[in-house]
């Protein structure tokens, strides 16, 4: 592993969506690269045995996560490293068939330190914020330990953005370009605004054809048979929860520059 990467912000600031965008990025430069959650156990608690459906964030599940997670875990059993311990013993495990690991949620000092014993200089940490942005928390969520702990921490690097994915892959771009060692030709750029125009071979992909005359934005790219394959998300341009049900892959013959 060369890097394991730590990225921190309040909720619905963009840390899926930063974590995602590095993923596909490293990925392009042939680095192997995977997220995993420090919440991953915590969510499956939640799934298992408080009947949340393991897709919906609804003030219901911030409430309990917040409660088990930190309220129940963290203080009233002692335990602040019960999260960071389980990750960092799974990235222990993978670390030598992974380039790049990316935790995505990180939301307390101590995960920093304890990531940073095992891992020594290999450790980076990103804030992101999403500015100008009013949050569906509650009050009480948005003054819970979990949201507050970092806000006065020093990162390594800062992602400040306005919402929408452009804003967010220029920033990223702009801080963290570094990363990408080795450069290659694109007819796109991730968070272009684009247009599909024709859908080359009807006969293999006519599930395609729904999306004809619809724009989007470029999320990532793969090449696949000697050909790029720009992946394209068909949200609202000011929406930072990139959940990647609307998504679908397009030839650059297929698409247009908006």
């Amino acid at each position: 592993m060369k890097n394991l990467i730590l990225i921190s912000g309040h909720a619905e600031h963009g840390k899926t969506a930063l974590a995602k965008i590095l993923k596909s990025n490293l990925e392009l430069q042939g680095q192997k690269v995977v997220i995993i959650p420090i919440a991953k156990y915590l969510k499956i608690i939640l799934r298992d045995y408080c009947d949340w459906d393991g897709v919906t964030k609804n003030e219901w599940f911030r409430t309990k996560a917040q409660y088990i997670g930190t309220d129940i875990i963290r203080y009233k059993m002692k335990n602040p490293l019960f999260h960071i311990k389980r990750v960092i013993t799974d990235t222990q495990i993978i670390e030598d068939i992974y380039d790049y690991i990316i935790f995505d949620d990180c939301r307390f000092p101590d995960e920093v330190y304890y990531s940073k014993t095992i891992f020594n200089d290999k450790v980076i940490t990103i804030r992101v914020d999403r500015l100008n942005y009013k949050s569906s928390l509650t009050p009480k969520q948005l003054n819970h330990p979990s949201e507050n702990k970092l806000n006065a921490f020093k990162f390594d690097y800062y992602i400040k953005s306005e919402s929408g994915i452009n804003n967010l892959t220029n920033d990223i771009s702009l801080k963290l370009g570094f990363l990408y060692k080795n450069k290659i030709k694109e007819d796109f750029v991730v968070g272009e605004k684009v247009k599909v125009i024709q859908i080359k071979n009807l006969e293999k992909a006519n599930h395609l054809q729904e999306y004809l005359n619809m724009t989007g934005f470029i999320f990532s790219w793969i090449i696949e048979d000697k050909q790029i394959r720009y992946k394209v998300i068909f949200k609202d341009e000011n929406d930072n929860d990139y959940e990647e049900q609307n998504t679908a892959y397009f030839l650059k013959e297929e698409l247009l520059k908006m």
